[in-house]
Parts: structure tokens; C-alpha cells; sequence
């Protein structure tokens, strides 16, 4: 599992319903040399906090593909910034599929901004030769639904996919410009995962999780609690880790 890439493995779900709210226009590159199409996304809040707030927005990217290995990017931001990212690689039929992407809602809660665009980019050739398709859906939010992020702003590569009995890999940074060390660590995670934490660099501003899934891991979206500690602050995100069937 060692050789695994370090990405960040999202779900590609052939049966997630459409329903959602706050779509808006597309629009995509020319035409690649094979078939692609991409719709417009559709979003909406989830996970609710004990105040109501969403924690999270989910993007919901329907798109058809050839079949292969596919690799994409999804993006998320109001005016000209990008407010988060997300990259991902699987292998997908041929024929359609909705990319579903989770994204920090505690971003929109603090930005106060109800204009928003979702930037997605997929394409299913190593040879780099065929370009894939770009779209982009605009949507509107209201920030007072979703968390507000509270402390240091703690980044991960959010989404990892794995199966029962198998290992993956996630990047974590934080963002500071304090010169302390940075201390990360996952808490109480789910039962059935076990995470380990290593540095990338020096300082340490930044972490690789390997999070391994017992066997008998049911097939389903979980959220792995993480919390870094600099100094006196802290900050606090999750790992969204997809669990499917082993092909």
C-alpha cells in the first residue's frame, strides 16, 4: 500500500439522487477527442451540528466518461479566490457518474458570501494527450445555515476511497505563521479505523495519515475527527474517508 499515491481517493456513486438546491450555469472546454459531457452540480448542506449549522457542503457532480482511469479536481470559491480544493483519481466505467465532493462548510459560515462557484475539472488519459472536460456551476448559499470555523484553519485533502482491510493516504496542513511546532492528532475516531500521523517536513507544519480499515468495515461515507495543536491554539477538521466494496 506503500506505493499508493498521495491523493485523495474520492466516492464515485452511480445511484446518489439528484435532489439538492442552488444550481446554476455550466461551462466546459472544447469538445475532447473522446466522449465526455458534465451537467451542472448541484449542492447542498449536510451534517448538521447541535445548533442546526451545517458542517459541510456537499457538491454533487453529475458527468459521463470513457472508461479508465480518471483524475479530477474540484474547487469551490467566492469572487476570484479559492476557498478550498480537492483532487482525485479512480479507475470509472464507461457511461455516466456523479462525482460527490465534501467540502468544509465552516468556509462559507465564515465568509459571510452567498455567491459561490464550483470549478470542476476530469479527465480519463494518462498520455495527458486528451484534455478532459471543465465545468463550472455557480450557486448561492446562505451563510447563517452553515458552522463558523473556530481556532487555526486545519486543511486536508479531504476525501480518501479505500475498502475493507486495505490502507490509504491523506495529506494534512495547517495554516499558521507561528514558528511552533504543529501537533496533530486524530480524535476518537470511528471504531474499525485505525490512523497513523507522520511528518512531511520540517518544521513540522504539515502531516501524512495513513488510515487503515479493519475487515469487517461496512461499505459507507465516515468522518474522522482531527485536531492540530499549536502553542496555545488549536484547530479542528475531519477526514472524510469513503469505504467500498474491495473490486
Amino acid at each position: 500500500m506503500k506505493m499508493m499515491r498521495l491523493v485523495v481517493f474520492l466516492f464515485i456513486s452511480l445511484a446518489i439522487p439528484s435532489e439538492g438546491q442552488n444550481t446554476g450555469s455550466t461551462a466546459s472546454l472544447p469538445p475532447a477527442s473522446r466522449k465526455y459531457t458534465a451537467n451542472a452540480a448541484t449542492v447542498r448542506g449536510i451534517r448538521p451540528d447541535g445548533d442546526g449549522k451545517f458542517q459541510n457542503l456537499e457538491v454533487l457532480w453529475p458527468v459521463e466518461v470513457p472508461a479508465g482511469d480518471c483524475n479530477w479536481r474540484g474547487s469551490i470559491r467566492s469572487d476570484l479566490k479559492i476557498a478550498s480544493a480537492i483532487m482525485g483519481t479512480s479507475t470509472i466505467p464507461q457511461g455516466k457518474a456523479t462525482v460527490s465532493l465534501i467540502f468544509d462548510g465552516r468556509l462559507i459560515g465564515a465568509s459571510e458570501k452567498t455567491s459561490w462557484t464550483f470549478q470542476g475539472l476530469i479527465g480519463c488519459d494518462s498520455s495527458g494527450v486528451d484534455p478532459g472536460i471543465l465545468a463550472e456551476t455557480n450557486f448561492t448559499v446562505q451563510p447563517s445555515t452553515y458552522s463558523k470555523r473556530v481556532g487555526l484553519e486545519l486543511v486536508s485533502t479531504i476525501q480518501i476511497l479505500t475498502s475493507p482491510g486495505s490502507e490509504a493516504l491523506a495529506a494534512i496542513d495547517v495554516r499558521t505563521d507561528s514558528t511552533l511546532p504543529a501537533i496533530f492528532e486524530f480524535v476518537n475516531p470511528p471504531a474499525g479505523f485505525q490512523a497513523r500521523i507522520e511528518p512531511m517536513r520540517e518544521p513540522a507544519k504539515g502531516v501524512v495519515a495513513t488510515i487503515s480499515v479493519d475487515n469487517t468495515m461496512r461499505p459507507g461515507r465516515y468522518y474522522l475527527p482531527v485536531k492540530v495543536t499549536v502553542g496555545a491554539s488549536q484547530g479542528t477538521a475531519d477526514v472524510v474517508v469513503d469505504v467500498i466494496t474491495a473490486q
